[in-house]
């Protein structure tokens, strides 16, 4: 698996995914498994959100040191919590999926008051080999996990080590998951039966297919920003006055724009307002116009990293 990982091209960091999405962390030893921590501890701090750690093999104390010195940002401001699975996801020593999630939703939606950045949390899932009662329903967390993603608004990482978990186990995990980690990095998993998220940058794929280093590709993200900004402003005016026509013209243009800095979430949601401006008919354009401001703030809010 690390070679077909390592190979893709579809790779994005941690922070460029949208709110919501399950990922699969599969490790393949202390070297991946540093890089990917520092990935998500990198991605927790940028967001300025809340970190959970659900811990089972690893030693609690070692891996609170080694995120305060990956991170220590994110311990110094108290928003790191490291606990054992008894703590969170068993009742007296018994798995059970519709607790384990309850759980989880308190710790979301309490850190989620008041307009707070969703969440991440980690489960180690190599509970699940422990053969205790209840443990063989942790597909049944998973499944629950990646339908609960969007509603609960956090980020959820699976991990599972690969010198634990028997391959069976590994190979089931997959289903679940539109993306994995590896290394630090997030690519899109291809056995996943549902639609995949789509990141909220494709950046990498842009930077080789227009053969630009960083600095050129920040300097397209800035120009992008300034013109969809100002297409923006303008599509509100559109919308307010009932202007189909100009609707059409100025999210087309704004597509079109976003298609070519990869910011894909941006271009989808003003290809909504275009159709609606083609169709002219306006009903439910407020709402299409504030999922498209949403979008180009996620991309102001990672390019100002």
């Amino acid at each position: 698996m690390t070679e077909k990982l390592s190979a893709q091209r579809n790779r994005y960091p941690l922070e460029h995914l949208p709110a919501g999405v399950h990922i699969c962390w599969q490790v393949d030893g202390d070297e991946d498994f540093h890089a990917s921590l520092a990935g998500i501890a990198q991605a927790v701090a940028s967001a300025g959100a809340a970190f959970l750690y659900i811990v089972d093999r690893r030693p609690l104390t070692a891996l609170r040191r080694q995120l305060h010195a990956i991170a220590p940002e994110v311990t110094a401001q108290g928003k790191a919590f490291l606990l054992e699975p008894p703590q969170i996801l068993l009742d007296n020593a018994r798995f059970d999926e519709q607790t384990a999630l309850a759980q989880l939703r308190r710790f979301t939606l309490s850190h989620r008051a008041g307009g707070l950045p969703a969440p991440w949390i980690v489960v180690e899932m190599s509970w699940a080999t422990w053969g205790l009662p209840g443990s063989d329903r942790w597909q049944a967390f998973e499944s629950l996990l990646d339908s609960a993603g969007q509603e609960l608004y956090g980020m959820f990482l699976c991990q599972y080590d690969r010198r634990h978990c028997p391959p069976d186990m590994l190979a089931e995990a997959l289903r679940f998951h539109p993306y994995i980690l590896f290394n630090g990095w997030v690519v899109p998993n291809q056995v996943y039966p549902g639609p995949i998220p789509s990141p909220i940058l494709e950046r990498e794929a842009v930077m080789v297919q227009m053969g630009l280093d960083g600095d050129s590709y920040q300097e397209y993200l800035r120009v992008f920003l300034e013109e969809a900004e100002g297409h923006a402003a303008r599509l509100s005016e559109a919308v307010q006055a009932g202007s189909a026509k100009q609707v059409d013209y100025h999210a087309h243009s704004l597509k079109g724009a976003a298609a070519t800095i990869g910011a894909v979430r941006v271009r989808d949601a003003a290809w909504e307002l275009e159709q609606m401006g083609k169709r002219g008919s306006l009903a439910g354009a407020p709402q299409a116009l504030e999922k498209l401001l949403q979008e180009i703030e996620s991309v102001r809010r990672i390019t100002a990293r």
